[in-house]
């Protein structure tokens, strides 16, 4: 069995349409979630704005009023797209041995339609199964603990995809220890 099958994803966007914003940041770690223990290899990387995907005049705006240093710092790192797809593929499906990968995100409804728009856009293998897909915020709710997020503070900056990552792993880890849930 992979010890590291479950993998939490985090994106930067120009927008929320995944038919027409572009992803700009993608950062994913995988961890056990039974042992509470993530894998160091942290994938993260920034991506350039494909010539189809464009700016959602709001989300120009939110980004305007953010940390300028996070959005340079995307900005400075941005590589091709078909290639960060690639490598994330890559990154992503190492040592597994049959068994299904585990997408978590927050909320998973905003970050899989993005990974599916552009593993589609540049014929990439998607690693994930939409019915292996797990929302933070639901099960946060579901457990009565949807202010836990808020409780947690974030290291580094928030909204650099990597450091929301770590963020959401910690909340999840502690929402399992809350509400005493030993295996998944």
């Amino acid at each position: 069995m992979t010890k590291f099958n479950h993998v939490m994803v985090d994106i930067e966007t120009t927008g929320t349409n995944s038919t027409f914003n572009a992803m700009i940041q993608l950062a994913a770690v995988r961890f056990d979630l039974n042992e509470r223990e993530i894998d160091m290899s942290m994938f993260d990387q920034c991506l350039k704005i494909p010539g189809n995907r464009f700016w959602a005049e709001d989300t120009r705006e939110w980004w305007a009023r953010q940390d300028q240093a996070i959005i340079d710092k995307i900005w400075s790192r941005m590589r091709d797209p078909k290639t960060v797809l690639q490598e994330f593929y890559r990154w992503v499906t190492r040592d597994m041995r049959g068994e299904n990968l585990i997408l978590w995100a927050k909320p998973s409804h905003f970050e899989y339609p993005f990974l599916e728009s552009y593993f589609r856009e540049y014929d990439v293998a998607q690693p994930f199964f939409y019915r292996d897909v797990n929302d933070l915020n639901s099960w946060c709710r579901a457990r009565g603990l949807s202010n836990l997020s808020s409780e947690i503070e974030v290291q580094g900056e928030a909204h650099y995809a990597i450091n929301d990552v770590l963020h959401q792993i910690q909340v999840l880890f502690e929402l399992m220890e809350r509400t005493d849930v030993t295996t998944v």
